[in-house]
């Protein structure tokens, strides 16, 4: 066993959620430590004699530290209430080398990452090695509550990394809206369609009716320090407000104008678009074609 484990200092202990903490480990003596996968986990040799294993949360580049998540379970066997209300910034604990069995597949062309509660901690360094290798993927994260759900905002950084994977930039959000810009069409409709698929596995995993409507349009952007304006930018909103009265109960929607029609020609996603009529019409839409996209060709 001596070979197999080290002494490591926990120089940080910070609140994640509801009975949930990391640590951050160090080692004692200076130097990096071994490196790990994502997916991996090491092992906790507790002074009373338990031995627990947790996941490395932290990303594999991180030769430095090692960081772990620790649900305080208050009807296990004692191991985490032990660890929350014992260990603290400073201490010296024993930790094996780690070990990976739950190993991240690293060529596959798409991945759907799938957690709940605390059981998002081996995914959240599989998610960060998918986007360092520019991997496609998606993540999916429920909680019994949401102070119960740990790591949000991160999660939420992650999922605005997805809309910067494509090229898009987060201009603004209120509330559930968010204005996302791109340089090209073919980016705008990718996450588009990313976003709504995701949206709709939530849906069916939570069983609620909460449906989401897109619109894209393609047009000049006018700034000012923090604010927008221009015709395009109102045609966009209006498309995307005007969309959603169309759409039946339980139904998702991406709407595009003729703008982003035209420069998708050529791609397979212009195959998929239908033109759709409006009502009421707001009349910033007036003489725009919308479209609508994903639906099948009558058979």
């Amino acid at each position: 066993m001596a070979e197999s484990a080290v002494e490591l200092r926990i120089k940080r202990i910070c609140y994640e959620a509801e009975r949930i903490n990391s640590y951050e480990l160090v080692s004692a003596t200076g130097g990096d430590l071994a490196p790990f996968t994502a997916g991996g986990h090491i092992d906790l040799h507790l002074s009373n004699g338990m031995i627990r294993s947790y996941s490395l949360v932290n990303d594999q580049c991180e030769r430095h530290r090692y960081v772990i998540a620790v649900n305080k379970d208050l009807a296990g066997r004692g191991g985490s209430s032990f660890v929350h209300e014992n260990l603290k910034a400073g201490d010296i604990v024993r930790v094996s080398l780690p070990r990976n069995n739950f190993a991240l597949c690293e060529k596959a062309g798409h991945s759907v990452l799938i957690a709940g509660g605390i059981g998002i901690t081996p995914l959240l360094s599989m998610i960060r090695r998918l986007e360092a290798l520019g991997r496609s993927a998606e993540l999916f994260y429920a909680a019994r509550t949401r102070p119960a759900a740990a790591f949000l905002d991160e999660l939420d950084a992650l999922v605005r990394g997805n809309a910067q994977e494509l090229g898009g930039i987060i201009r603004f959000n209120l509330g559930d809206s968010y204005c996302v810009t791109f340089a090209e069409a073919a980016q705008a409709i990718a996450w588009a369609e990313r976003l709504t698929r995701s949206w709709q596995a939530i849906r069916h995993q939570e069983r609620f009716n909460c449906t989401i409507s897109i619109g894209l349009h393609r047009g000049t952007l006018h700034t000012f320090r923090s604010f927008l304006y221009g015709r395009d930018v109102w045609i966009a909103s209006q498309l995307q407000s005007a969309s959603g009265k169309v759409l039946r109960s339980g139904e998702d929607g991406i709407f595009v104008t003729g703008p982003v029609r035209s420069a998708l020609f050529g791609t397979p996603s212009h195959n998929r678009l239908q033109p759709v009529t409006l009502h009421p019409l707001p009349k910033s839409l007036a003489g725009v074609d919308v479209y609508r996209f994903g639906y099948e060709a009558p058979r």
